[in-house]
């Protein structure tokens, strides 16, 4: 079985953590049940975008380590800096409807403030799917308190809490599910249905493709190599020097919580393309250009 190297996928950014102090860790979600045990966190990074986490016990990354989960206290004990502390969930926040946050030692699912790149992860592992995230998805962070005894019931839960945020989840075929305000449910055309699935050796392992919110140039570049035709640049001169013309602009937000085939992973883009006003114009069958939709022409 053909599999795609990671680094040819994944968007890698080279910086490392600021120095922090332990107290500005943020500890911002307990997930707990029998399949599913971890913790959202937030650390003081240099770059924004590598500041949320998913960790289990014994899991660490930029520096950071999570010794001890106790979601009965709504406590996890982490290690950061050479320094080891006991992080509290906060409880003062429990969502849009002021859900009482005093259910928190019973629960299963409790959120206060949490990053959505992190619930959309945890959300699209449940479900065994990727999630494609609609660019006018104001919310930027989720709270909630639900009780649930497994996996499924912890998916439920943050359905009912998008529905509470005035968002809907749209199945898109079986390997997709599209996150996308109420008001803009009738502009979307999930057909991941109608694709090809093409070779089903080629396999994008799970976050393999990681976008953190990236420059939309990049991601046009890597769906360049997926497809494997030219993008064919606007261009000006300068004198006697060709200078390219960037035609996009904007950020990407993605990450493939599912194995993706090729042309899964194609059809992903292009539809994130399509919601950031980027259309893709098919030359021929070895090259492509862009035209850019202006904002106030998008659905929104």
């Amino acid at each position: 079985m053909k599999r795609f190297a990671a680094p040819a996928i994944v968007v890698c950014v080279a910086l490392s953590v600021a120095t922090g102090r332990a107290q500005d860790i943020k500890l911002t979600g307990i997930i707990s049940v029998p399949t599913l045990k971890c913790a959202l966190l937030e650390v003081p990074a240099k770059n924004p975008l590598l500041r949320v986490h998913i960790l289990s016990e014994g899991d660490n990354a930029e520096g950071l380590s999570v010794k001890r989960i106790d979601a009965a206290s709504g406590r996890v004990e982490v290690e950061y800096g050479g320094a080891t502390r006991l992080l509290r969930l906060n409880s003062t926040k429990a969502g849009p409807d002021d859900i009482d946050a005093t259910n928190t030692l019973q629960s299963a699912v409790s959120l206060r403030s949490a990053d959505f790149r992190s619930v959309s992860s945890i959300y699209g592992r449940l479900k065994g799917r990727t999630i494609l995230v609609h660019p006018e998805l104001r919310v930027r962070e989720f709270s909630t308190t639900a009780a649930a005894t497994n996996a499924s019931e912890v998916a439920d839960a943050l359905e009912k809490m998008f529905r509470q945020y005035e968002l809907a989840t749209i199945p898109d075929g079986t390997n997709f599910i599209m996150l996308v305000p109420n008001t803009l449910t009738n502009s979307v055309h999930p057909r991941s249905g109608e694709m090809h699935p093409g070779e089903a050796a080629e396999i994008i392992e799970v976050g393999q493709m990681n976008f953190p919110r990236t420059d939309a140039f990049v991601v046009l570049r890597i769906y360049q190599m997926l497809t494997g035709r030219t993008f064919v640049y606007n261009q000006h001169m300068e004198g006697n020097t060709s200078i390219i013309d960037s035609p996009v602009s904007g950020e990407i937000y993605f990450v493939n919580t599912s194995s993706l085939s090729k042309n899964e992973a194609i059809y992903a883009l292009e539809t994130l393309f399509d919601w950031n006003g980027i259309k893709i114009i098919p030359i021929d069958d070895k090259s492509f250009k862009v035209e850019i939709v202006p904002y106030l022409k998008r659905p929104h």
